[in-house]
């Protein structure tokens, strides 16, 4: 239990955390800097920590590496088909979907807690009488954002497995391009319920539990 938010579900356990790209010719950006590209799995507060990344990696590659934050994955995706980036650290579900070997290729997924796992969480207000998500039916709900496996797809496929049809299942729904957007938006009251990667509902209860 987290502050004034809680997770009622756990969703299915994923094959893989998140899947960096790699573009078949990396195009280095200005300077030869190695340019990686990041999404909403990133908590904003935390970029300092990214920052000293790029500093060790630098280092040790003897060339500078540029951390490139962006709103959605559509976005990342969108960059490595350009050869904007040399690298990106997105989610399964785009890397699937969008998967083109001529520019496209998995190079490595990351270890979380000693696997290449993470969950898809289900999440509401700490007071909320809501324990599944039959009981969010005709409800606000935050998605994190629509290529986001852990943050849209899961929760669509339980509100399916249900029975209930997720295109009209909620009163309202709205994407936050962000996992601790979509937390605080369960926080303060603005959504009923969202859907969020557990490896940034657990850094948030980590720094910020009382969010």
């Amino acid at each position: 239990m987290i502050g004034r938010r809680r997770f009622i579900a756990g969703g299915a356990l994923a094959a893989a955390a998140t899947l960096p790209g790699l573009p078949a010719r990396a195009s280095l950006g200005p300077g030869g800097e190695l340019r990686i590209g990041l999404t909403a799995v990133v908590v904003r507060e935390y970029m300092r920590s990214f920052n000293r990344l790029a500093e060790y990696l630098s280092r040790r590659l003897g060339r500078a590496v540029v951390f490139v934050l962006r709103r959605s994955y559509d976005d990342i995706m969108d960059m490595l088909a350009r050869g904007e980036l040399d690298a990106a650290w997105i989610c399964g579900f785009p890397y699937v979907q969008l998967r083109r070997p001529e520019y496209l290729s998995l190079l490595v997924a990351p270890v979380y807690r000693g696997a290449p796992l993470y969950r898809s969480l289900l999440i509401v207000p700490k007071d909320s009488p809501d324990t599944t998500i039959a009981s969010l039916r005709g409800k606000v709900f935050a998605y994190s954002d629509p290529d986001s496996n852990s943050g849209y797809l899961v929760p669509r496929d339980l509100i399916t497995d249900a029975g209930f049809d997720p295109e009209t299942f909620f009163r309202v729904t709205f994407f936050t391009y962000s996992h601790a957007e979509t937390v605080l938006a369960v926080s303060r009251g603005v959504a009923d319920g969202g859907a969020v990667d557990s490896y940034v509902y657990n850094i948030m209860q980590k720094f910020e539990p009382d969010v």
